[in-house]
Order: structure tokens, then C-alpha cells, then sequence
């Protein structure tokens, strides 16, 4: 309902109700920018596959597009920039179609989650939530941890706690072991530190066994944070941007603020002297009526008299006269709703100019550039930097590339002029991409030429604007050596201590890469340098104990680098030589004057093969009645002369081993021995004792029940009969019948 001004003040003031119109304007202006956009569910993906976030293309002319990872518009989120420009959440995996899709190849449990997409059409800035489900493969399997880790990395600070744990579900239930550095370190489903030391820097690996096979998790390796390292966070989309004013758009927004203060000022003064003048009135009637002077006597003096008047009245003068008076009031009372009308109309002109001029004159200038940008080396890379957006009235005066390495103080590298061009300051191999002497300076990106592990650093763009100042963003770059990865057996001499049985070598990585054995047992890791300068050797030791129970054993290397996708997986099988294991067997223990054709059998293992076998007796000899054949000692008829102690001897390469068994000779065979049947005549004695039991409980039962029987119906000595109680369906209670 519109109230008229003047009216009652348990009602809101009208400059007030005005500035909550222009309130709930300028928030109906602002909010109707961004619209929600349906979502689009994708069917869950395994990992390696690509996904694909498409762009809705029922909307009207789309001008640029930007996307985020999570569920929020943050700058250290940004994947892709409106410019199509790489942003802090870029992974090197994620690429744009033409349309504007986002494209992510070989996606992991990491990729798992919400994005959101920023669209700029022709009718104002649009937003959607996509998601992307993935699911785990229990091959490297990813580990929960705390602090997070990026890419299997996790930095903490010394004495702070460390928690790792194991989160897939396998059937059937497996057993958890983890390694540290390749050396057992603890099982469960969670490992613990609780305080991180220097000692605890290092590669963890969770291994999952269960009867069907080994599951292996994706590595974790903790070191301490980087302090170097600052990377910027480009802000292209702010939601409390600054306030930026100049030229026509202040002069227009003070102009308007002006107009606008002077009309809710006449506004309050209106309404002030409204509610006045009826108070006034009021009080002077109250004045003459308390001195005897009729009220109405004094309104019709000061009502206007038209010419022809006259004191008399009429018949029906007095109806005419409250007709006029109340159509002049209607009249007067209308003129506070147009005024009301008039001044609201006026106020959301000046509040819709206000926010049109203040939208034209905020801008946001921000330095457009990745935090991170890698290279291998030996090759060519760019470090894009971008201004943006850059204003008619912004003037870039220069721009200066500054490198820092750790340690090392910054300097600067390359500059480039509107007008006099580029200059580089250090290496011949920098170069400006896109600016040109002369033109329009807003793209800095420098190319870096034939990279060197010395180009590893953090650089900075700065650009100097006038009248807004320095503008400036910071990137590290990453120089990557993929290595040559290897894995041998070595020679393993003859040793009763743990030795080295196998090798896997990483050659020319940088950073190192970081090798770990799917086996528990020891490990040496050193490192060398690599055949180019700044890269680096990494050579892994397997060591372990020769012996039988080695030989055929399958291990695996796992060598692990930023330049690789995944982790390198290099196999091998252990062949390690050992000296003859000996055993003999054949003699049970009843060999009796007369037995015809026994044999004793010389067990052997042996690697390499053996080289000789030889049978023989503590007197050297074998008796006559024993063969040799190879493995075997053939015993054609037992004779006293077979009572003696035989020998087997073994040769290798590696050495000689032996076994002996004694031979005890008896007269006559042994008697069959009589467990068996004494067992049974026990098992026979039981049955019967318990048969004898059960017949002695039946029979006392049977008795009983015969004794219960003559008691229902026995006589007495005077010849009464007593009967048991009968149950009935009434409710009297039993009684007895005497006959």
C-alpha cells in the first residue's frame, strides 16, 4: 500500500521507504548478474581415462570462459583464465576446445570433484557446477594423509604430526605393511609420526597382500616446505574488487551523489513542515475554544469567500458547502501520493545511474601468470605474463623480468620499453614473445631458450602503469631431466652376510628421481652426478643374505619422477648361487638280515649344478653288496656288512656339502607295531561302558513311571478310593469324591 506523506508516525518515514527501494534496486542489479547454470553429471570414470566438462550451448554469444577447481571462484583455483591463459590449478593435463570445454587426460582419484565454470555472455556473467566421479583402481592405490600432499608430495615442518593411511577396500581383507625408504617401517591401516624429524624425511609405500595377490599404494614422500618459493595468486575475478575512479565516470557519479543528497534533503524537509502545520492548527482551535470563540466560526473565517456570498444560508447550503471541503481535501490529499511517485521515480534514475557509472569505472588490473611452468631440459619454454584488463586511460611505461634463485638475491634479467624496445641484461637465450617497440604493451611473456638447470628459478613480471602503479606476478620454473632408468643382477659371492644381489640405476634425472623395491629387505641408495651438467645419478642397492630360498625370487624397481606420468615399474628375477644343500633319505628303520633290494637316495640342491658325487664310509669303503649309481646307493641283500654309517658328498663351484645316515641292521623284521589294534579295543571298551550306562538309566526311568501310575488310583486301608484331581472348565476349584 502507498501511504501519503503526513500520515501517523507509527509509520515509516518516506525518505526512508525510498532508500530501501533504491537499495532493493541496486541488489536486484547487481545480483542479476550471475545465473546459475544446470549441472552436468558424468558417469563415473577409471583412472586414466579423459573427461570432458562441456559448455552449454543453448546460451546467447559467449565472450570468454574461465574454470575453477572446486565448488567456489578462487584465484589459486583457476585452471584456465577468460584469455584461455593457464592458471595456478593447471597441471599440464587439462586443455580447452573450441568451445570452451574443459578437456582433463589421464584423470586420477586426485581429479575426483566439483568444477566450476564462469561464463561472460552479451547478457552478463553466468556460473555452473560440474562434477567428475572417478573410480580407484586398487593398483596404486592413493593414500590418505595428513597434511595433504600435491602430487605425492607432502612438506611439513619439523616436530609437527604426520598421518598416513591406507582408505580402498579390498576382498578379501589383506594385511598392511608399510616401508620406509624400502625398509619396514610398521602395518595397520594407519601410520602414525608424531613427531616429524629429520630422520623421517623420506618415501613411504603401503603394501596391501591378501591371498589373491600384492597391492601397492602411490608413494608419499615427506620433506619440509619450501621457503623460496611465493607464488603469486592472480586475481581476475574478485568479489570485493576496489574501487577505481577516473575521468567522466567520477565526475558523473559525484554529479549524481550531489542531485541525489539534495533531493532526499528537500524530501525530509517536506515531510517535516507537513507534519507541522496540522499540529499548529490543532493547537490554535484549542486557544479560541477555551475563550468561548465556536471552532467552526473560525474555519469558516478562514475559509476563502467567493464573490455573491452571503450570510444567509439556504436550504441545502450547508450539504453544497461539505461536499466542496471534502472534494478540496481529496484533492490536497492527492497531491502527497504523486509527490511520492515522482521523487521514487527520480531517486531509481539516480540509483541506476549510480551503479551503471560505477560498474564502467571499476576495473580490476591484475598481472595474468601461472605459478608454476615446467620444462625438460635442453628445450624451449615460455613464462606467459599478461595484463589485464589494460584501460584506454592506463598508460604501461615498462616491464621488467626479475630472477631469484634460493639464496640468491633478485636481479634483473630483461626489460622491455614502449619505445626503445627489449633489453636482456644476462643471457642471449631470453626473448619477448608478443611485445613489439611502438605497439600497444600488454603481453610480456618471455621465452627461454635451450634450457639449463640454472635457469631453475622464481621470476617475477612487473609492470610499471601509470596512473595505477606497479602491477606484478611471480612463477617458478621447473627444469626437468627425464631419466634413463635400469634394473641388473649382480655377481653375489659366497657369503654367509647380507650382500648386494640386484641393482636399479636412474641415470640423469632432474630433480633425482626416487627409487624404492617392492621387496622389505635392505637397501643403500647414493647418488653421483649425471652425464649433463646439474643432473644427477640415483643407484639403489638390494641387499640380502644368499641362500636357496632367494634363488627364482621375483622383485620389482619402482622408479618415480616429475617428468614421468606414472611410475616406471622395472622387473627382475633374483639368480643368486649357493654351495649343495644335502640330504639323504631311504632308510626306514627295518632293514633286517636278508632284505633284498634297498637303496638310499643323496637329496640335492645345488646352483650352480653339482660337479662330482661320491659315496663312501668312515673306513672309506663301501661293502660289496653296495652299488653306486649317481644319486643313488643300490643295496642288493642287507648283511651284516651294511651296519656302518654311509656318506654323501657334493661338489659345486661354489663348494662341497655332505649328509650321513647310520644303518642299523636287525635280525628279523620288526614286528608290526599294535597301536592300531590296541586304539580299538580301547574304542570298543568306551562303547560298551556307555551301552551299559544308558541300559541302568532306562531302567530306572521305566520303574519310576510304574511306581507314578499305582499311586492315580490306590485303595486305603478302610477301602476309600481317592481320585486325583481333574481339571474342568470351570472355575470351582478341585474336589474329591469319596465312595
Amino acid at each position: 500500500m502507498m501511504w501519503p506523506l503526513g500520515t501517523s508516525s507509527s509509520h515509516s518515514p518516506a525518505w526512508t521507504r525510498l532508500l530501501l527501494t533504491g537499495t532493493l534496486l541496486a541488489f536486484s542489479t547487481c545480483s542479476a548478474s550471475l545465473e546459475l547454470l544446470s549441472s552436468v553429471s558424468l558417469d563415473p570414470l577409471t583412472e586414466g581415462a579423459s573427461a570432458h566438462l562441456p559448455v552449454p550451448r543453448s546460451l546467447d554469444r559467449v565472450l570468454a570462459t574461465s574454470w575453477f577447481r572446486g565448488h567456489e571462484v578462487r584465484p589459486e583455483a583457476m585452471i584456465f583464465s577468460p584469455e584461455g591463459l593457464p592458471g595456478p590449478g593447471h597441471t599440464g593435463r587439462e586443455t580447452l576446445d573450441t568451445q570452451g570445454s574443459l578437456i582433463i587426460r589421464n584423470v586420477t582419484t586426485l581429479d575426483a570433484g566439483s568444477y566450476m565454470v564462469v561464463l561472460e555472455t552479451s547478457r552478463g556473467r553466468r556460473s555452473g557446477l560440474e562434477q567428475i566421479p572417478i573410480k580407484a583402481t586398487y593398483d596404486g592405490v592413493q593414500l590418505v594423509t595428513f597434511p595433504g600432499n600435491r602430487q605425492g608430495i607432502l612438506r611439513s615442518e619439523l616436530n609437527y604430526s604426520v598421518i598416513l593411511q591406507w582408505a580402498a577396500l579390498i576382498t578379501p581383507e589383506p594385511v598392511l605393511r608399510w616401508t620406509f625408504n624400502g625398509r619396514p617401517r610398521g602395518t595397520g591401516e594407519r601410520l602414525i609420526i608424531h613427531r616429524l624429524s629429520m630422520q623421517d624425511l623420506g618415501t613411504y609405500l603401503c603394501l596391501a597382500e591378501n591371498s589373491e595377490r600384492v597391492y601397492l599404494s602411490h608413494p608419499v614422500t615427506i620433506m619440509l616446505p619450501q621457503a623460496d618459493v611465493e607464488p603469486t595468486e592472480p586475481a581476475p575475478i574478485s568479489q570485493k574488487p576496489p574501487l577505481s575512479l577516473s575521468g567522466g565516470s567520477a565526475i558523473a557519479l559525484i554529479m549524481a551523489a550531489s542531485v541525489a543528497g539534495l533531493v532526499l534533503v528537500g524530501s525530509m524537509l517536506f515531510t517535516f513542515i507537513q507534519k507541522l502545520s496540522p499540529r499548529r492548527s490543532s493547537r490554535r482551535l484549542r486557544r479560541l475554544s477555551d475563550v468561548g470563540i465556536p471552532a467552526q466560526k473560525v474555519r469558516n473565517q478562514h475559509e476563502p469567500r467567493p464573490s455573491g456570498w452571503q450570510s444567509e444560508r439556504t436550504p441545502g447550503s450547508s450539504e453544497e458547502g461539505r461536499a466542496r471541503s471534502a472534494q478540496g481535501r481529496r484533492e490536497e490529499a492527492g497531491m502527497a501520493p504523486a509527490f511520492v511517485f515522482t521523487r521514487r521515480l527520480l531517486l531509481q534514475f539516480l540509483l541506476f545511474l549510480f551503479w551503471t557509472n560505477l560498474g564502467a569505472g571499476t576495473k580490476i588490473i591484475t598481472v595474468l601468470a601461472p605459478v608454476q611452468v615446467s620444462g625438460f631440459l635442453g628445450e624451449n619454454v615460455t613464462l606467459p605474463c599478461k595484463l589485464h584488463p589494460l584501460e584506454h586511460n592506463v598508460t604501461v611505461t615498462q616491464v621488467t623480468w626479475t630472477k631469484q634463485r634460493q639464496a640468491e638475491p633478485a636481479r634483473s634479467v630483461a626489460v622491455f620499453h614502449p619505445t626503445q624496445g627489449p633489453s636482456f641484461h644476462e643471457s642471449s637465450r631470453l626473448e619477448f614473445m608478443a611485445a613489439k617497440p611502438g605497439e600497444k604493451l600488454q603481453d610480456a611473456s618471455l621465452a627461454v631458450r635451450e634450457l639449463r638447470v640454472e635457469d631453475e628459478a622464481n621470476y617475477t613480471c612487473q609492470f610499471a602503469t601509470f596512473p595505477n602503479g606497479d602491477k606484478s606476478a611471480r612463477t617458478q620454473l621447473r627444469v626437468l631431466a627425464q631419466p634413463q632408468n635400469k634394473v641388473e643382477t649382480l655377481d653375489i659371492p659366497l657369503s654367509p652376510n647380507p650382500v648386494p644381489v640386484a641393482r636399479c640405476v636412474s641415470t640423469g634425472g632432474h630433480p633425482p628421481a626416487r627409487i624404492s623395491w617392492s621387496s622389505d629387505e635392505k637397501t643403500n641408495t647414493t647418488q653421483v652426478p649425471g652425464p649433463l651438467p646439474g643432473t644427477v645419478t640415483v643407484i639403489s642397492l638390494l641387499i640380502l643374505t644368499p641362500s636357496s630360498q632367494v634363488d627364482g625370487r621375483n622383485i620389482t624397481c619402482r622408479v618415480e619422477h616429475e617428468s614421468l606420468e606414472e611410475p616406471m615399474v622395472l622387473p627382475m628375477t633374483l639368480a643368486v648361487s649357493y654351495p649343495p644343500e644335502v640330504s639323504i633319505s631311504g632308510y626306514d628303520d627295518n632293514w633286517y638280515i636278508g632284505r633284498r633290494e634297498v637303496a638310499l637316495n643323496c637329496d640335492i640342491h645345488s646352483k650352480p649344478e653339482p660337479t662330482g658325487y661320491n659315496w663312501s664310509t668312515p673306513n672309506g669303503t663301501l661293502p660289496v653288496s653296495a652299488v653306486v649309481q649317481g644319486t643313488q646307493l643300490l643295496i642288493h641283500t642287507v648283511d651284516e656288512t651294511i651296519n656302518v654309517t654311509f656318506i654323501c658328498l657334493v661338489t659345486n663351484a661354489l663348494g662341497t656339502n655332505q649328509a650321513n645316515v647310520t644303518i642299523l641292521v636287525r635280525e628279523r623284521p620288526r614286528e608290526k607295531s599294535q597301536e592300531g589294534s590296541t586304539i580299538y579295543i580301547i574304542l570298543a571298551l568306551v562303547i560298551l561302558i556307555l551301552f551299559v550306562v544308558f541300559l541302568v538309566f532306562l531302567l530306572i526311568y521305566l520303574c519310576r513311571r510304574k511306581n507314578s501310575r499305582r499311586n492315580q488310583y490306590s485303595p486305603t486301608a478302610n477301602g476309600t478310593v481317592i481320585y486325583s484331581a481333574v481339571a474342568s472348565n470351570s472355575q470351582d476349584p478341585s474336589t474329591e469324591g469319596t465312595r
